[in-house]
């Protein structure tokens, strides 16, 4: 008994220290209290409320003319028979989603005829007939491929699922759903909806969710073969987001709890992204997906995080994203390709994605409001064609700022999504103020508690007066889910409503029953508001990219509802804490000689005393020395740059520019300058623009070498990107070099007289953050190495696939491999490496790399075998550094290699990296090891 006394009172100890150590206190933190709470987003902060010479287009009357040409197979051939479907045996309808498209089934896309269906539901039931439109619903089930032996829908008829990437798998059978819930189920309908389910289901488990953990960093999946394909190119982890919405509909249809445990697996896959996964267009389902299930299922999913993703650019797709600038803002294409290229398409999809979010969180109703206003002025810039046989009906499939010669395509799969937009949106009597019906794009809901929501918001610098038409017979209350209060109550048909400036209201209209007392009228309310989060948190102050120095006050704004205290703030940099308290009575002040230079992500969270989350957003640039830049090239400084090739370079003072090129592959280049690979070197560009294509070139002084940073390029605007990652795939199997360099960059033009206009370059180390001793102990399990780099490397990249981690190499000259993050090691502690391989296609090979150094050392050379190895790391480096610097902390980085050919794999079930216990460490686990067992024996003694 003393024995066990002893041990629990150490055990005791041990949690007392490890809580004053790590732990806080809970007081009550000193934020605004306030019935309106507002989020907003950095990326937006700088677009204006009110587009510039704003005026409404009638998108609800040319979708409906649109619809109405389309289902007209008499006049016009864009929509047509097919005599056999091969999936089905019956006569099929194939849409073209392009008018210069062939009239053939093969060639049409599910997601045409989807679209168009759910179009016309909303906007033409009438007039183009519901018997009509009900029979060709079946038609969709030609896009079930039972032909090719896969079984489920996908966006064509007859195609292998590998050649299709993951959003062209995924987003028509998530459509699909979208249109069952608006239509008669046909007589297979629901066996399909279920079969489709519990296909992405088992998908789900494959891909790791049958040990609770995802894994999506892929292309897409081979459904013949049953497992995920890469293509070598990109991958697509915004697939989890697209699954996981389309298993919550499972969920809400079938009431299987399988669905939403696959559905919470995807989401916590989607919340462990530091950085934008975003591809296509799933990703833009985030923030409704998560606002909902974190108001319905009481999750506590980050729907910040996820509306910073919609608004910025992805990590995962150079330069795409919603456009935020002074051109096309609100649509979403290549930010930089061509001086921007939105698609039509992705930015009519993305507005409907949205809005429907503002039913479950209502903090964002300006951010939407003007959002909205900015889309749907900008959608004209696709319809800026009069064709002779369409009008202007149908938009562009694209549009490019500098490229007006450029071949458009009219894309009917983009006008056949206008009618989801079109038919949430209506005009009121004051011009810039959108009616918003934010029921018109949510499926799976419950009807009863479906009353008319509208989102009115005020751009304007005034208060206006809006007439609002009530859309429900009978009396209503009119109760604003922004500030939590009535407007008016006992209203019929119409009444004005007053919007503060640049304020939004969401109106929900409660039917009022002949004798209604307050407590009825309070049991409606709560009935039908879902929207009710009780705490805002925003860092405000600080514009996207905006240099923070030593010292510089990081501001929140933090308010609540009287029901919600805080309980705890946080603010991160990069993921790591940076400070922790409860109240927040002066500014944390960043200290930057604890950082390192460059971009990083700003996050503050705060939690509340119930236990909600809020967090928000910032995107800094940490600037440790006065110039921190390798390169900081303006147009003056360029204009002294050097010749290359007889290429010439022009200074335009005027516009604070130069003009660099005039010959082929000729330009200019700058003076020689170190730069160190292992510090992550980053590209950042401001090109104005470019008569022809251009590139980048780095030189290697030493050996004359050159690499290309940037190669054939159609760019301009503001260009950042990874240096080591684009000298990586653009020199495939030729560029290798690794710590410090002596280099010059060129700017060249490709062709004779062509030239690019530049009007700054900077090159900056990013820097490392190594991980800590407490940091790398816990980051050694097979899950976790998925992320220890970004999985744009062009090399080789990482999954965790049926319990291992597997290397797959992705060199097309072979050897392909990839990096772990930095490790601070001290090397006096005779630190050791373990890893144990399961399997290896061909050869294997580890090595360790020294920061800064220009090689990597072998811990093990090229094998085939298989088994649990340790290596001593000391005795490896012994012969490459001094005895002094083994007995230093040194940043140590970790390669595994995959020596065979493109396509090989290694399969790791863990590795290891520790330090050789001395006689004292181990004593002490021996005692607690004895002490452990001891109590074990004394409660199974007391126990019998």
């Amino acid at each position: 008994m003393k024995l066990k006394r002893l041990f629990l009172f150490g055990l005791s100890a041990i949690c007392f220290i490890m809580t004053v150590a790590f732990g806080s206190q809970t007081v009550s933190a000193q934020e605004t209290k306030s019935e309106t709470l507002y989020k907003y987003i950095q990326a937006t902060h700088d677009i204006p409320y009110l587009p510039v010479s704003y005026q409404y287009t009638d998108w609800r009357e040319r979708a409906t003319k649109f619809n109405e040409m389309l289902f007209n197979m008499k006049d016009y051939n864009l929509m047509f028979l097919e005599k056999e479907s091969k999936n089905t045996g019956r006569e099929s309808i194939g849409i073209v989603s392009y008018t210069d498209e062939e009239r053939k089934g093969e060639y049409t896309q599910a997601l045409t005829l989807i679209g168009a269906l759910l179009s016309a539901e909303k906007l033409n039931k009438e007039r183009i007939g519901e018997e009509q439109l009900n029979n060709l619903v079946q038609f969709v089930e030609s896009y079930y491929n039972i032909e090719n032996g896969e079984g489920t829908l996908l966006n064509y008829q007859n195609m292998d699922s590998t050649e299709l990437s993951f959003w062209q798998q995924i987003y028509p059978a998530l459509a699909y759903f979208m249109l069952m819930d608006r239509y008669e189920a046909t007589v297979d309908s629901d066996a399909m909806l279920r079969n489709i389910a519990d296909t992405w289901y088992e998908v789900v488990m494959d891909l790791g969710g049958s040990d609770g953990i995802v894994d999506f960093g892929y292309t897409g999946y081979d459904f013949k073969n049953k497992c995920p394909f890469d293509n070598g190119e990109w991958i697509e982890p915004d697939a989890a987001a697209g699954i996981a919405l389309l298993q919550y509909y499972a969920f809400e249809k079938f009431n299987d709890r399988k669905y939403i445990k696959a559905a919470t697996l995807c989401m916590n896959y989607m919340d462990e992204f530091q950085r934008n996964p975003g591809y296509e267009l799933l990703y833009l389902y985030l923030p409704y997906l998560s606002a909902r299930l974190n108001s319905v299922e009481e999750y506590h999913f980050n729907t910040a995080k996820y509306m910073e993703f919609f608004f910025t650019e992805s990590d995962y797709r150079h330069e795409y994203g919603t456009f935020n600038g002074d051109f096309a803002t609100g649509l979403i294409g290549e930010r930089t390709q061509y001086g921007g290229t939105p698609y039509s398409f992705q930015s009519i999809v993305g507005a409907t994605a949205l809005v429907p979010m503002l039913k479950y969180d209502q903090r964002y109703a300006v951010e939407v409001g003007r959002y909205l206003l900015q889309v749907t002025q900008n959608l004209n810039l696709f319809y800026d064609v009069d064709d002779p046989v369409y009008g202007n009906l149908i938009p562009m499939e694209k549009v490019q700022k500098d490229n007006e010669t450029a071949n458009q395509r009219l894309s009917v799969l983009s006008g056949a999504y206008l009618g989801l937009l079109a038919a949430m949106i209506e005009p009121t009597n004051v011009e810039g103020i959108l009616k918003t019906d934010l029921n018109t794009n949510e499926y799976y809901v419950d009807k009863e508690k479906q009353n008319p929501l509208f989102l009115l918001f005020n751009p304007h610098d005034e208060e206006k007066v809006v007439n609002y038409r009530v859309t429900t017979d009978g009396t209503v209350d009119l109760y604003d889910l922004v500030s939590h209060t009535f407007i008016e109550q006992n209203v019929t048909k119409e009444t004005e409503i007053q919007i503060k400036s640049t304020e939004a209201v969401i109106v929900l209209e409660i039917p009022v029953d002949e004798g209604d007392n307050q407590y009825k009228i309070d049991r409606k309310v709560e009935h039908s508001v879902t929207a009710n989060v009780p705490v805002a948190t925003n860092i405000v102050g600080i514009s996207q990219y905006e240099p923070i120095s030593d010292n510089y006050p990081i501001d929140l704004e933090i308010k609540s509802t009287d029901d919600a205290a805080v309980s705890d703030i946080t603010i991160y940099i990069d993921g790591r804490p940076v400070f922790k308290n409860v109240t927040y009575t002066q500014p944390y002040v960043v200290k930057v000689d604890e950082l390192v230079n460059g971009y990083h992500l700003l996050e503050a969270k705060v939690t509340t005393n119930t236990g909600v989350k809020d967090y928000s957003y910032a995107r800094i640039f940490i600037q440790k020395e006065e110039n921190p830049y390798l390169i900081n090239a303006h147009a003056h400084d360029l204009a002294n740059w050097t010749s290359y090739k007889e290429g010439s370079i022009q200074l335009r003072e005027e516009y604070k520019e130069v003009v660099i090129g005039r010959k082929s592959n000729g330009g200019a280049i700058s003076e020689p300058f170190e730069i160190d690979f292992s510090q992550v070197p980053m590209l950042d560009l401001q090109v104005e623009g470019f008569t022809g294509t251009w590139s980048l070139i780095l030189k290697d002084v030493s050996t004359d070498q050159e690499f290309y940073l940037l190669k054939d390029s159609t760019e301009s605007g503001h260009i950042i990107t990874s240096m080591s990652y684009a000298l990586n795939k653009l020199n495939s199997g030729r560029f290798s070099l690794l710590g410090k360099h002596e280099v010059q960059l060129a700017i060249v033009g490709d062709s004779d007289d062509s030239d690019v206009t530049v009007n700054s370059v900077r090159i900056f180390n990013q820097g490392l953050q190594p991980l800590k001793e407490r940091e790398w102990k816990s980051s050694f399990t097979t899950q976790k190495i998925t992320h220890w780099q970004s999985r744009l490397n062009a090399l080789a990249k990482i999954n965790y696939y049926q319990g291992t981690a597997n290397v797959l190499n992705l060199n097309p000259n072979g050897n392909g491999g990839m990096q772990t993050s930095y490790f601070e090691v001290d090397l006096s502690k005779k630190p050791q490496f373990k890893i144990k391989v399961e399997e290896a296609d061909q050869l294997w090979s580890l090595l360790v790399y020294v920061e800064s150094s220009d090689r990597g050392y072998y811990l093990q050379y090229p094998t085939n075998k298989t088994s649990t190895f340790t290596y001593d790391i000391n005795k490896t480096l012994e012969k490459a550094l001094s005895k002094e610097e083994l007995e230093s902390k040194l940043n140590l980085q970790f390669w595994i290699i995959s020596n065979g050919e493109y396509g090989s794999e290694v399969k790791i079930d863990y590795l290891r990296l520790e330090y050789s216990k001395n006689w004292i460490e181990l004593i002490a686990i021996g005692t607690i090891a004895i002490l452990s067992v001891i109590a074990i024996c004394v409660n199974l003694n007391k126990n019998s």
